[in-house]
């Protein structure tokens, strides 16, 4: 099967469902491509990243960057060359990402007249939609109007990544039942999973006794993730420390540290700087819990992996990322909440010990790529 993934934007090197899916895809046989742009997103535009058109290769995959042209920052983006790059690969299957956006039209377009199926996925979740320009609000009064009533009469299916996603597709989008899977994020089991040598090598680099907790809470850090909550709700335990990991801007940060230090806890806190994504299981597995009481990200995904039982926001975006009861779900950044959370965990060490057991096996039979992939082959195939 010729697998094509119309994509923006992709970033080399993270774990995102584009840079695992497509390769997993690859290793069951399939011919798979990726097209996207050369536009860097808004949140990755720090100077570390640049791109030039051209065919490149990640993970086995050959990726083709077409010039890309974006409105209001990287808010849309349509990438015109991909109509004929798509038609020239003559795939059996188009997987286009990102509804909500122009590679919608560029997909149904490049389809028409072809035998090729047509999936499109939504990743809306807890915390990245958001109509908060007049430009946005347009745009998808626009869509939901005049695009998505044609889009879905010349699809094949709809894939929702997240349980929030699948409600969006049924009540704001009116797509049938019927016409919707479900296809979770996942994880690189073959990177992130326990490992108790990670464990203490870490934890003795950080200064962390063997015996105390360790919460890790990481990604990009801003104000979005609830960070101060974690901050205020570790406040009344003697033996926890709180990793933060990650990207964050000194603004932010400053305003945290001032928050810990108001609560006398700022040595009880380690601020640890972005690290290189192959590295992030010594640092899951280090830790004892993880913790994210704001919006979902990949990472929360990868420390499941590693046996972190999590404590996350309570929100259908969320919500199977627990589902084996490997984790506890709160009110967002309700710091009582989160208190409430740890104390069953300090004072039970069993109830710790199944929750990360669950954790793993959640990840092993559901949360892998492995299975996600060859779940997304038999999407293809139904539709």
């Amino acid at each position: 099967m010729r697998i094509v993934h119309l994509q923006h934007p992709y970033i080399p090197n993270m774990g995102y469902q584009e840079n695992h899916l497509p390769a997993k895809q690859r290793e069951l046989g399939h011919d798979v491509h990726i097209i996207t742009s050369d536009v860097v997103p808004d949140k990755f535009d720090n100077g570390n990243y640049s791109f030039d058109t051209g065919i490149f290769e990640y993970n086995g995959v050959p990726v083709y960057r077409n010039k890309g042209y974006s409105i209001e920052g990287e808010a849309a983006t349509a990438i015109p060359g991909a109509i004929k790059k798509i038609r020239d690969l003559d795939p059996d299957v188009i997987h286009s990402h990102r509804l909500v956006s122009f590679l919608s039209p560029i997909s149904m377009f490049s389809s028409l007249g072809t035998d090729a199926k047509l999936f499109f996925d939504l990743h809306f979740d807890n915390g990245n939609f958001n109509l908060d320009t007049k430009f946005k609000r347009l745009m998808y009064r626009s869509f939901t109007k005049f695009v998505m009533p044609t889009i879905e009469n010349h699809s094949d299916g709809f894939i929702a990544v997240n349980n929030f996603s699948e409600s969006f597709l049924k009540d704001n989008l009116q797509v049938d039942d019927s016409n919707i899977h479900f296809l979770p994020l996942g994880s690189d089991t073959d990177l992130f999973y326990p490992c108790e040598q990670e464990r203490e090598e870490t934890r003795e680099r950080l200064g962390v006794a063997q015996d105390d907790i360790l919460l890790i809470h990481s990604g990009n850090i801003n104000r979005s993730k609830n960070t101060k909550a974690i901050i205020e709700s570790i406040s009344g335990f003697e033996s926890i420390t709180l990793l933060i990991l990650g990207n964050i801007d000194d603004e932010y940060r400053a305003e945290l540290e001032e928050v810990a230090g108001s609560l006398d806890i700022r040595s009880n806190i380690i601020f640890h700087e972005f690290v290189e994504h192959s590295q992030l299981s010594r640092f899951y597995n280090a830790a004892d819990i993880g913790i994210w009481p704001g919006k979902l990200g990949i990472t929360i995904i990868e420390a499941v992996a590693c046996g972190l039982p999590v404590i996350i926001d309570r929100s259908d975006a969320t919500k199977f990322v627990v589902s084996n009861g490997n984790g506890f779900m709160i009110d967002e950044a309700n710091v009582t909440d989160i208190e409430n959370c740890l104390t069953n965990y300090v004072e039970c060490g069993s109830l710790l010990e199944d929750h990360s057991k669950n954790a793993v096996q959640l990840a092993k039979t559901e949360l892998s790529w492995d299975v996600i992939a060859e779940k997304s082959i038999e999407i293809y195939r139904s539709g």
